[in-house]
């Protein structure tokens, strides 16, 4: 069957007003297979394509094509929730809504037209689980987890990413990958930002980015954030997503945040159950950041070490002599190293008899600063004395914070 006459070698017409202020509305019957109901939602996802439009020298493609991404997203949750058999599409609950709310990352519900919202059935934390890994110990069954998560990631997801050519054939993709995990249906509509993330980059520059070394501290990232089964909860994915802002930047940084996004606890955690490897070795990750470390303390002996709960860390510290004069100093860092872990540095406490005194070095810089840091200020070498060459130990408060990008 031909194209109508007016889109060959053009693309569709740009209508007269590219954003209206309504939608329509309108109830499509689709066969309840997911084979179907990808190929339906990839053939509304081509109208979010700025080359589906016909290019007239302005932005009015682009603009034209941005309207449909909305919509696309929109019949995701919709096909999402019908296929969960949720009581939505063309039910007897028509006015029924639904969103994905990014502040609580959960799937909402309205029965009133979108005036109030409650939480709605989220496939990717009520999905069913699957039998846990069964390792030697809590460390083994936490690497085993770790492991398989990030070869599913890997093999599943980059792996087949190769294959892909347009944002269809993405998603498409993502979805079949996804239902791998989430039993209990999919949060389909993050599948499109997700998939848009590998169309931006380009799929081979996507692929490309995901190094052997990524892949390493992506594991070590879920092992760290593992629960003793090698579950993973609401809390451990928000930890999860801080250190990959940490360790990665650009595209990989991006995929691998939305893809923590479109599993959720459930999906993440049974990717880590599906046996891909029975032989994992985590030995290689260290799971207490430099900024929570006491053997960040170079000089001096650490007393004790105390969480905050506000990502802030308290290192109750007392001095050591110098081998030279004697002077008492507390070391942290690496002086000789400008390319060492870099902290947020909070706060410290005065100790009693002197003046405190100090110097620091910034992240990435050799150049010392002889005076101690400004709050929330990024260090990676900072030395603590006291004035008038103190020989007497002291004990002082030292407060850190999250590691410095």
């Amino acid at each position: 069957m031909k194209a109508p006459k007016n889109w060959r070698n053009t693309g569709y017409l740009i209508p007269e007003n590219i954003n209206p202020d309504d939608n329509i509305c309108i109830c499509v019957p689709v066969p309840k297979d997911w084979g179907h109901a990808r190929a339906f939602l990839g053939q509304i996802t081509e109208l979010s394509k700025w080359q589906a439009w016909q290019a007239d020298g302005t932005t009015n493609a682009r603009d034209t094509a941005r309207r449909w991404f909305d919509i696309a997203a929109c019949v995701a949750e919709e096909i999402d929730c019908a296929m969960a058999n949720k009581g939505c599409g063309c039910s007897d609950n028509p006015d029924r809504l639904f969103r994905h709310n990014p502040t609580t990352d959960r799937l909402e519900q309205s029965d009133d037209g979108g005036e109030t919202w409650q939480d709605a059935p989220d496939p990717r934390y009520d999905s069913p689980l699957f039998p846990p890994q069964q390792g030697t110990d809590e460390a083994d069954t936490k690497c085993l987890s770790a492991t398989n998560a990030m070869l599913y990631f890997k093999d599943q997801l980059i792996g087949q990413a190769s294959e892909w050519t347009t944002l269809t054939t993405v998603i498409a993709g993502i979805l079949t990958v996804v239902i791998g995990v989430l039993t209990g249906g999919l949060g389909a509509a993050l599948v499109i930002t997700l998939a848009a993330a590998f169309i931006e980059a380009g799929v081979g520059t996507a692929v490309a980015a995901f190094t052997t070394e990524v892949y390493d501290r992506f594991k070590c990232n879920l092992y760290c954030h593992a629960s003793s089964d090698g579950s993973w909860d609401e809390a451990a994915l928000a930890s999860i997503k801080a250190q990959i802002d940490v360790d990665e930047t650009g595209v990989a940084n991006t995929i691998l945040k939305g893809w923590i996004d479109q599993l959720g606890t459930a999906g993440l955690t049974n990717s880590g159950r599906v046996t891909v490897e029975n032989d994992a070795d985590c030995s290689g990750c260290d799971c207490v950041p430099p900024c929570q470390s006491a053997d960040s303390f170079y000089w001096g002996t650490v007393n004790s070490v105390t969480d905050n709960l506000d990502g802030t860390f308290t290192f109750n510290v007392t001095s050591a002599p110098s081998p030279g004069d004697g002077t008492e100093f507390i070391g942290w860092g690496d002086r000789d190293n400008a390319g060492s872990p870099c902290c947020t540095f909070v706060s410290q406490s005065a100790f009693e008899g002197t003046a405190l005194g100090g110097a620091y070095q910034s992240c990435g810089v050799s150049d010392e600063i002889p005076d101690p840091p400004a709050p929330d200020y990024c260090i990676h070498f900072y030395i603590i004395y006291g004035n008038l060459a103190l020989t007497t130990p002291f004990t002082c408060d030292i407060v850190m914070g999250a590691l410095c990008p």
